[in-house]
Order: structure tokens, then sequence, then C-alpha cells
């Protein structure tokens, strides 16, 4: 009797989604991302070149760094290690909530 309640229940989802579950989204929602995108790249670089212009013809400068900080070396090498931090954030997994 179980086959029975689990062929109705394939039935009853099959009828109630006829349409596919990843499906290419059709060519208005990619205009619309497109232009939100070219809108969204047109304001980045109006903000972020603005400041850039402004922050060029500026006599005062603050440094944001320590005295001491100039004076570690660059190792060309060593970027890779540096860049290795990102892997643990990837192996960290999924976060599972608090209660």
């Amino acid at each position: 009797m179980p086959s029975a309640t689990i062929d109705d229940a394939r039935k009853q989802v099959t009828t109630e989604h006829p349409e596919p579950f990843v499906a290419w989204p059709g060519w208005s929602h990619l205009l619309d991302a497109w232009a939100l995108s070219l809108a969204n790249g047109i304001w980045f670089m109006l903000v972020f070149g603005g400041c850039d212009f402004i922050t060029a013809h500026r006599a005062l400068r603050i440094p944001i760094h320590f005295a001491a900080e100039l004076k570690i070396p660059f190792v060309p090498g060593m970027t890779a290690v540096y860049m290795s931090i990102y892997l643990l954030f990837l192996a960290r997994g999924p976060a599972k909530p608090r209660l």
C-alpha cells in the first residue's frame, strides 16, 4: 500500500509545478539584468572617479599606515601564502544556526 502513496505524491508534485525547476530566464529578464548592471557600473564609475578626482587634488595627505609597515620587505613569492587564508573561509562549510 505504501507504493500507491508514493505514486500519488509524485503525481501531485509533477502536476502542481509544470515549469522546469532550472530554466533559461528569458530575454526580458536578461535585458533587465543587463540594464541594471550597466546603471550600476555607470554609478560606480561616477562615484569612484569623482572621489578619486577630489582626492587627487587634496594637498593634505593623511597616512593610513604605521611607519614600521614601510620597513617590511615585499617578497613576491609570499603573496600565494598570504592569499591562502581564503581557503580557510571556504573550508569552514555552511554556517549552522544558533539556538
